[in-house]
């Protein structure tokens, strides 16, 4: 690919990604029209963000702490929506080569190749709408992994680690940026809200749950955008079961978002 070349690739014939209720809501671009990643009307809301410019940090955070350099790296970023993110921060890097992919088909087809040229690209990019776990790239090709508000939007998320560690090098770094954090506040007060459901039983509250709540009682998802929630044991647990890595933990506390840096250990 040349330089500064935009290759668009579509995966999805029909639709529809099986086993996920979110794919709706992220394939109406009615919806998401008045989202700040709609930049078909400009960037202003874009860049006045304080959402996203957090997330931003965050990686910038992420960055500096691993000593990750970008310069001649193979970039995959899987969620990657607009790829605003991956312009900030790939704005004046060198890397040889960006693999975005992303299952909006509004926002790989339309939304992305105009973020990515309004901020001066200059890298080869390939845009793929499709599935994070039939996406068919080649084994031991990515350098960096960036999964930016994605990790907890995976249906498979043990499934997603194993084929990023299929498709990652052998020491590449995965980026998990972005998940929520909940205080010890948010826990008293969701802890509040289900003893209270429990004592009188609201909407049968009962029928699933125990005295002691777990952690998704706490912290239910949301079904419709695909969020789940999950306590640090048990991001754990799911690395553990994936791969061997070395784990670095970031916490934003005021921005209430949290990252993982996971640096692949192959055998």
């Amino acid at each position: 690919m040349r330089q500064n070349e935009i290759k668009i690739t579509d995966l999805i014939e029909k639709e529809n990604i099986k086993g996920d209720p979110s794919f709706g809501y992220w394939n109406d671009s009615d919806k998401e029209s008045t989202k700040a990643f709609n930049v078909e009307i400009g960037f202003k809301k874009l860049e006045s963000s304080t959402h996203l410019t957090d997330v931003h940090k965050q990686l910038n955070l992420c960055i500096d702490s691993s000593s990750i350099s970008e310069d001649q790296q193979t970039i995959l970023s899987l969620g990657s929506g607009t790829c605003w993110l991956e312009s900030w921060w790939l704005k004046n890097k060198q890397p040889s080569h960006l693999t975005a992919v992303d299952f909006s088909k509004h926002r790989i087809h339309k939304l992305a190749p105009l973020t990515l040229k309004h901020y001066g690209h200059n890298y080869p990019v390939e845009l793929i709408r499709g599935d994070f776990l039939n996406l068919g790239l080649e084994k031991n090709s990515f350098d960096i992994i960036l999964l930016s508000q994605a990790f907890h939007h995976s249906q498979s998320p043990i499934e997603l680690l194993e084929e990023i560690n299929r498709m990652a090098k052998n020491g590449a770094k995965i980026l998990i940026i972005g998940e929520h954090y909940f205080n010890l506040f948010d826990h008293l007060k969701q802890a509040i809200k289900h003893f209270i459901k429990l004592a009188i039983n609201y909407k049968n509250y009962r029928k699933d749950r125990s005295f002691f709540p777990k952690y998704s009682d706490l912290f239910p998802p949301h079904l419709e955008q695909g969020d789940k929630h999950y306590s640090k044991a048990e991001y754990m647990e799911m690395f553990e079961k994936a791969g061997k890595y070395h784990i670095e933990h970031i916490i934003n506390k005021k921005e209430k978002i949290q990252a993982y840096v996971l640096t692949i250990q192959k055998p």
